[in-house]
């Protein structure tokens, strides 16, 4: 189940509204994607910036499922996410990063989807809304990174970067639906 009426609602109760993330918007096209519309990027940093902004949004959301009841798989796909994500922003720090629009839409995005998975009170009903999140939030991530963050790459370096930065999107990805679809 897809978030994203609920994001666009918290999104507007916070008094966020599309224009305020600033040319950036969140598309509805099957998925919860955010995508640049009038502000695309402009240069690799901005790039790096925009990765840096979905590590820091899924580091948030481990620690805020670490902070609640989970049994122990689910607990340890938390404990490994943040660790990774942590590992990934630091990284992505020591090259530069830069502030964009795109950047900032991932971080109110990441917080409004952070806000709906903690209304969730049950701990089952929680430790589901979290793994499908995070599946969720990946396979948007890999859709920002191929669309968004990959065409600005003009060096080798950050290319490269970018790429294994994909990789491990998608393998963060594939294990997050193998620990959500345990459930089903």
């Amino acid at each position: 189940m897809r978030l994203l009426p609920m994001i666009l609602m918290l999104i507007a109760a916070a008094g966020c509204s599309r224009g305020d993330l600033a040319g950036a918007s969140v598309a509805a096209s099957g998925d919860a994607s955010v995508t640049a519309t009038s502000a695309p990027l402009n240069n690799e940093a901005q790039a790096l910036g925009v990765l840096a902004a979905l590590d820091q949004s899924e580091a948030t959301l481990a620690r805020q499922a670490l902070s609640r009841p989970l049994d122990p798989t689910a607990a340890q796909f938390a404990r490994s996410m943040l660790h990774e994500h942590e590992q990934a922003l630091s990284q992505t720090h020591a090259r530069a990063p830069a502030e964009s629009d795109l950047a900032q839409a991932v971080l109110a995005r990441g917080e409004a989807t952070m806000a709906s998975v903690q209304l969730e009170e049950d701990p089952h009903a929680y430790r589901h809304a979290f793994l499908a999140t995070a599946a969720a939030d990946y396979a948007d991530a890999l859709a920002i990174v191929d669309q968004a963050l990959l065409p600005v790459a003009q060096t080798p370096a950050a290319r490269a970067y970018l790429t294994d930065a994909r990789r491990r999107l998608a393998a963060r990805q594939q294990l997050a639906l193998a620990t959500v679809n345990r459930d089903t």
